[in-house]
């Protein structure tokens, strides 16, 4: 019986949120950059660089440059927050993909997943999940991609 592990991306230039769910078990974090590299690879191969065959892991990450429009911080906002807010998105997105690149060189199985324009608050997360750990937005939306996942 082979065992299917799903990790949850939500990237961010800072820490990206992360989901770990497996029977039945959820476990979140924030990752800078490189620790999540680290946690993906352990995933990715056992002893001797071997792909492992009994351990079915997919990784999903929200791929917001799938929007078609993601200018939304445009609207009603001052010419240097818009850039700024801009910015940061560009730089998320840039993250996301090289999220994907890392899974690719891995070996991963990922999907992408454009992001829903109402997202689920934290409150209502714990509601619904009775998840008990330390949370904040990046975090649920990383555990949403993933969540109750067979």
């Amino acid at each position: 019986m082979s065992d299917r592990i799903w990790i949850g991306i939500d990237a961010d230039v800072e820490k990206s949120g992360i989901a770990i769910w497996t029977e039945n078990q959820l476990s979140i974090y924030k990752m800078k950059f490189f620790k999540l590299f680290s946690v993906l690879e352990q995933y990715s191969y056992i002893k001797d660089n071997k792909l492992r065959d009994d351990l079915k892991v997919k990784v999903v990450i929200e791929a917001g440059w799938l929007n078609k429009r993601s200018n939304w911080h445009s609207s009603g906002q001052g010419e240097n927050i818009a850039s700024r807010i801009g910015k940061n998105v560009g730089a998320n997105h840039q993250v996301g993909k090289l999220i994907v690149e890392m899974c690719e060189y891995l070996g991963l199985e990922y999907e992408l997943h454009q992001p829903v324009s109402s997202k689920m608050g934290i409150r209502q997360f714990r509601m619904m999940s009775g998840y008990k750990g330390k949370l904040d937005q990046d975090c649920v939306d990383s555990a949403l991609l993933v969540y109750g996942r067979v």
